[in-house]
């Protein structure tokens, strides 16, 4: 081990939500409150006091695009690192939570999608595209909600809803098609690779068409756990369950992958 930080206190405690990035400086961690952290590579620890309670957030080249609540709706602010200047702030008012994912930033846009919504508050669910340099809004279709999206997806978004896939497309937000998966109520991230979809539903990971969201194949892991998380990397497909670390071949490959052997770890 070469060093250890402890937040051992209300004032020090950090977000209970994903976010904890890479920067030039070392590591972003939100707060869980008003403010945020950032560890240099040798554990050196730095609280930065912010405006708003950060739920989900994302770094890049030193700009931290952070999703929050602003004024009792969803907003997305970006901010320059280290000193959180504040460059622009996207918050059209009506929007739901955004807490459900993490902002996806590629190609100078940023693509982001609300959570569920406030049943007291008069907001929408959508996804949108914004300019990274602006926050201009490029694109938004309502009635789209999502709790993840899949990166690594030259055209279109994949996104998440509970127990079901939204296809978006990303040049203009064209909702493609929108399937159910009759699964439950709960739900969690979702993978591309190479023309298919890896959905994580309660209990099972649904392997999905990305073409027409035909569902392939539903695959469960042993012994009553959950599948809880999984990524494309490498040209394998990672999943975690609650006992077990996987790693598995794209669907349809039939031949051997190099240096490759499925292998998984008891917790």
């Amino acid at each position: 081990m070469l060093w250890e930080v402890f937040f051992d206190n209300k004032e020090n405690e950090l977000a209970r939500y994903p976010g904890i990035t890479t920067t030039s400086h070392g590591f972003f961690l939100p707060g869980f409150g008003n403010w945020a952290f950032i560890l240099t590579p040798l554990g050196e620890r730095m609280r930065i006091d912010t405006d708003v309670f950060i739920y989900h957030s994302m770094v890049k080249d030193d700009i931290l695009y952070a999703a929050h609540r602003y004024q009792g709706t969803g907003a997305l602010s970006a901010y320059r690192l280290p000193d959180m200047e504040l460059i622009w702030r996207y918050h059209p008012g009506d929007l739901a939570h955004l807490t459900g994912m993490q902002p996806l930033v590629e190609n100078g846009r940023i693509y982001m999608a609300t959570g569920a919504l406030t049943p007291s508050q008069e907001t929408v669910e959508a996804v949108f595209a914004l300019d990274a340099a602006t926050g201009q809004q490029l694109w938004r279709t309502n009635e789209v909600r999502s709790v993840d999206l899949a990166d690594h997806c030259p055209d279109y978004l994949y996104l998440n809803h509970h127990a079901g896939l939204y296809k978006v497309r990303k040049s203009d937000g064209h909702l493609v098609y929108y399937k159910d998966f009759n699964a439950g109520t709960g739900s969690g991230p979702v993978a591309y690779l190479d023309g298919y979809a890896y959905v994580m539903t309660p209990g099972s990971m649904h392997i999905v068409r990305a073409e027409d969201g035909e569902i392939m194949a539903r695959m469960s892991p042993p012994k009553g756990s959950f599948f809880w998380r999984v990524t494309a990397h490498d040209g394998r497909i990672f999943a975690q369950s609650s006992r077990h670390l996987y790693a598995f071949a794209p669907w349809g490959h039939t031949e051997p992958l190099s240096t490759s052997r499925r292998r998984w770890v008891d917790w």
